[in-house]
């Protein structure tokens, strides 16, 4: 299992702080295909970068 809510972003060499600078949701994930991870971004930083990636049922895998 990939755990997505630990991940670091940056702008440039600065570092962000989730639910200060960004915000992260996610949506159909819960069961097999695809789903969306999307980063949105918040206070001095705008703009929104989704992600798509695929679920799987574990003998797929």
């Amino acid at each position: 299992m990939i755990d997505f809510s630990t991940f670091t972003m940056y702008v440039g060499k600065t570092k962000l702080k989730q639910n200060r600078d960004y915000i992260v949701s996610y949506s159909q994930n819960k069961k097999v295909g695809t789903a969306v991870i999307t980063i949105t971004g918040k206070g001095n930083y705008s703009g929104t970068v989704k992600k798509y990636f695929e679920i799987k049922k574990l003998n797929d895998v």
